[in-house]
C-alpha cells in the first residue's frame, strides 16, 4: 500500500500484479498499517478507514470518526504488546520562524478497538519509545534498546507543505516526554529548559 500524490490518496497491489491499484475515492490520508488481511488507514483529520482488499472488489468501511481539524498530524501502529494505537501531534505556528512554518507542542497516545470501534486515551506508553515522521510510525521497548528513554515519542518534522516549499528552512527535530508533557528540541535553536536526551540510532 501507498500514500501517495495527489491529494494523499492510497494504491495498492498484491503479488504478482503487473500494476498499481489507485483508490481514488477518498483523499488526504496520512499513515496507514496492515492487519488480519485488511489495511487500516488514518485522515489527516484523525478518522480512521478499513480496506478489505481480499474479494474481487475492495470493501472500505469507515471505523472511525474525524478527531479534530487538518491542521494537526495523525499516526497508527500496532505496539509491541499487541494494541493498536492512534498517536495525535498537536502542531502550532512559531511567530520567530520563517512564515507558515510548524512545529510540535503535544503528543497524545490513544488505545483504539477495531472491533468496539473506539478509542481510549492513554496516561503513558511505559517501557516503550514511539518514533514518529515521514516514514513508518514505530514503537521499541528500551528494555531492548537502552539508548531510548521510556514513555518518550521521538519525532521528525513532517509537515509537507514545510518539506516542500521550505526545503533550506531548520527541521523540527525533537523528543516528547509524555509524562510531564515536554519537548527537547534536538535541531535548531531551541527556548525550552528541559533535559537533555541521548539521540539513538
Amino acid at each position: 500500500m501507498l500514500i501517495h500524490q495527489p491529494y494523499w490518496q492510497l494504491s495498492f497491489a498484491k503479488v504478482g500484479d503487473a500494476w498499481w491499484n489507485w483508490l481514488q475515492m477518498h483523499s488526504f490520508y496520512a499513515d496507514c498499517i496492515y492487519h488480519d488481511g485488511c489495511f487500516y488507514a488514518v485522515t489527516e483529520e484523525g478518522a480512521i478507514d478499513m480496506y478489505n482488499l481480499d474479494g474481487p472488489s475492495v470493501i472500505h468501511r469507515r471505523i472511525l470518526p474525524d478527531m479534530v481539524d487538518v491542521a494537526q498530524r495523525y499516526y497508527i501502529l500496532q505496539a509491541p504488546w499487541g494494541d493498536f494505537l492512534q498517536i495525535y501531534k498537536e502542531r502550532d505556528w512559531d511567530p520567530e520562524r520563517p512564515v507558515g512554518e510548524t512545529y510540535a507542542t503535544a503528543f497524545e497516545v490513544y488505545k483504539v478497538d477495531f472491533v468496539e470501534q473506539k478509542r481510549v486515551k492513554m496516561a503513558g506508553i511505559g517501557d516503550y519509545a514511539l518514533f514518529t515522521g515521514k516514514s513508518t510510525t514505530s514503537c521499541f521497548s528500551v528494555k531492548d534498546h537502552p539508548g531510548l528513554m521510556s514513555n518518550h515519542v521521538y519525532y521528525t518534522h513532517d509537515d509537507h507543505e514545510d518539506l516542500f516549499d521550505c526545503e533550506d528552512d531548520p527541521r523540527d527535530i525533537g523528543v516528547y516526554d509524555l509524562e510531564n508533557n515536554s519537548r527537547t528540541r534536538l535541531v535548531g535553536s531551541s527556548r525550552l529548559d528541559v533535559k537533555p536526551c541521548v539521540l539513538y540510532s
